[in-house]
């Protein structure tokens, strides 16, 4: 069972906490064959999700393409996925062409959603 401090010392540490991948997080991505992309990255969750999975995969030793896809990515956040070895490319998750260009995965993580009220945006 994985144990966490009593305090929170920074949005750093926090970071850390929740992109730390368990034990059987760390042995589901050993089995898990090809690449993993995350459509939806630059949502809540979908940096510490593309972190863990990267923390994982270099916890079995397992060499892995992580691509994180999404509208907006802000220039910081991505100079981090950067860093960690997670490459980004920018567009419309509801452009068709766009959705055909992607290169082909194995692993596909939906994290993308909508704003409440963005109906309007809809084609």
């Amino acid at each position: 069972m994985t144990e966490y401090p009593d305090k929170i010392n920074n949005e750093d540490h926090l970071e850390e906490l929740l992109s730390r991948p368990g034990a059987e997080l760390t042995k589901m991505f050993s089995r898990a064959k090809g690449d993993i992309m995350f459509l939806g990255i630059s949502g809540k969750i979908g940096p510490s999700l593309a972190k863990m999975a990267r923390r994982a995969c270099e916890n079995t030793g397992e060499k892995k393409r992580i691509l994180g896809v999404a509208l907006q990515i802000d220039p910081e956040q991505q100079k981090c996925f950067g860093k960690m070895g997670i490459e980004t490319i920018q567009g419309d998750l509801l452009d068709k062409d766009f959705i055909e260009s992607l290169p082909a995965f194995r692993n596909i993580f939906f994290l993308a959603g909508m704003k409440f009220g963005s109906v309007e945006n809809l084609p």
